[in-house]
């Protein structure tokens, strides 16, 4: 993640024409509006997510974004009727958490409530998950 997010800096570096001493990351979020790295996979992991669950996405990866509504065991939870999806059980420890089957459902079900309400339009949905994230 280091190197992806010194490829962000240097990149909002060339865009403004800054030195490379200078820090960036105060005109990267100002300027251009640009989030810092872990928060970037959130918004693209959380973005995507909504697209599968409104039939906006594939099938090859909607088909990961359950809610736990349709599954026959946690249904009667109290966190079926606020909109979260079921995050299955991973069995490595290394890469498992990091798959779009666990990252993403887990993503979502971090979110607040706001956002994870399906009436929201997705440019609501950008708009609110971008400001929650800045």
């Amino acid at each position: 993640m280091a190197r992806l997010q010194s490829v962000l800096r240097a990149a909002a570096r060339f865009i403004l024409q800054l030195p490379s001493p200078a820090p960036v990351s105060a005109y990267m979020r100002d300027t251009l509006h640009w989030l810092i790295y872990p928060q970037r996979i959130i918004f693209r992991l959380c973005l995507l997510t909504y697209k599968c669950l409104h039939g906006l996405a594939p099938p090859y990866l909607s088909r990961y974004c359950q809610p736990l509504s349709a599954h026959s065991g946690p249904s009667q939870l109290r966190s079926a009727e606020v909109h979260q999806l079921f995050v299955p059980r991973i069995h490595t420890t290394v890469m498992g958490s990091r798959g779009f089957y666990c990252a993403a459902p887990a993503s979502w079900n971090d979110l607040p409530p706001l956002l994870r309400d399906p009436n929201l339009t997705l440019t609501d949905f950008r708009l609110i998950l971008k400001t929650l994230l800045f």
